[in-house]
């Protein structure tokens, strides 16, 4: 994949050559991601070359009802800690994400920090470990204090992609802006300023602070609104409930939270704590998960593809790609249990549709 689908110069994200693009996924398999997964984020570059995220750094975030997952691979501990240090960390993985990713992302605190702090800053742009360095000093220096108005701040983020909005639609991409939010809004404006924003080509993600159902149904309700639903990510455990609710088959691993939180991934995963898939949806997040080679082996088989089959691949690739860390059972386990899996979709010819999905990628 050469570099031909946007110019470095432009302040955009380019497609990354091949032996750069195998390095980011060998880092990212280290880092935790299944093996799928990993091989996405490096492709999202052409598609999301550039990235917002306005982050609320407001009084309320002192709360202390935020969650840290402390330990190693083999022993994990959960402890409270104020949402900001919650959102801290999150804000931590994604400046390094961006820099490891070369994808330009700019982080942008609603309130002015102290003034040793940048109200706003930039990674992945220059390529260079002491970008990322520096935005992680400003992130661990930064305190809450204030308000949480946004419209400002999305009508500053309008204009800036609005000078690179014929590229983006040339080159059919999107900008990706994320509002890293708490509390309810204090804009009156701000539904009107998120139609404005929504007239570009953008995708808007709510990454939700709190697990406060008055804060998730105002933005729910926003989103009814808007001319294109938001894309609303709760907190992890939160979310974590809720997929299990549903599909108690699939370990939601941190690193999946992740790529929601950034808008890479298939759109499925945004569905999976609203209803159970189907045996067609499924099939496609497994393949997303395992990756090519899963789906490889699944469709160079001499018989026909059915669940025994597809479990028995399951079960193999599991092993090859190892285990995360389940919030549920706040254990290791593997991506995917075979038996609730099984489970789920008895007769019902699962799987029966994996071929047709995999070609139409």
């Amino acid at each position: 994949m050469g570099e031909t689908v946007s110019s470095a110069s432009s302040g955009l994200a380019i497609a990354h050559e091949p032996w750069k693009e195998q390095s980011i996924i060998a880092a990212l398999i280290n880092q935790g991601f299944s093996k799928g997964v990993a091989s996405v984020i490096p492709h999202s570059n052409p598609y999301y070359p550039i990235r917002f995220w306005l982050i609320d750094n407001g009084g309320h975030m002192r709360v202390m009802d935020g969650k840290r997952i402390l330990g190693s691979e083999l022993h994990h501990q959960v402890i409270a800690c104020s949402r900001w240090i919650e959102l801290q960390e999150t804000m931590d993985f994604h400046i390094q994400l961006a820099g490891l990713n070369e994808t330009p992302t700019i982080f942008r605190f609603i309130n002015f920090p102290p003034q040793a702090c940048a109200r706003e800053f930039c990674v992945g742009r220059y390529r260079q470990q002491s970008e990322v360095d520096a935005a992680l000093s400003i992130v661990r220096d930064c305190e809450p204090r204030g308000a949480n108005e946004l419209s400002e701040h999305l009508r500053e983020i309008y204009e800036r992609i609005r000078t690179i909005e014929s590229e983006l639609r040339a080159q059919k991409q999107q900008a990706i802006v994320v509002l890293a939010v708490a509390g309810l809004p204090e804009d009156r404006t701000l539904a009107d300023d998120l139609r404005v924003l929504q007239s570009l080509p953008v995708r808007l993600i709510v990454r939700l602070c709190v697990d406060d159902s008055k804060v998730y149904h105002h933005y729910t309700e926003l989103s009814r609104r808007l001319k294109e639903p938001l894309e609303i990510v709760g907190e992890y455990f939160s979310e974590a409930k809720k997929i299990h609710k549903h599909n108690p088959w699939l370990t939601y691993g941190l690193t999946l939270h992740r790529c929601r939180e950034m808008g890479i991934g298939h759109h499925l995963l945004s569905m999976l704590g609203q209803r159970s898939l189907d045996k067609e949806e499924a099939s496609i997040v497994v393949g997303m998960l395992f990756g090519k080679e899963f789906l490889a082996n699944i469709q160079q088989s001499d018989h026909e593809v059915n669940s025994k089959q597809f479990l028995s691949n399951v079960t193999r690739f599991n092993k090859e790609q190892g285990q995360t860390w389940n919030p549920m059972t706040r254990k290791m386990e593997f991506w995917v249990d075979t038996k609730k899996l099984q489970k789920s979709y008895s007769n019902k010819q699962f799987f029966g549709l994996l071929r047709k999905n995999s070609n139409t990628k």
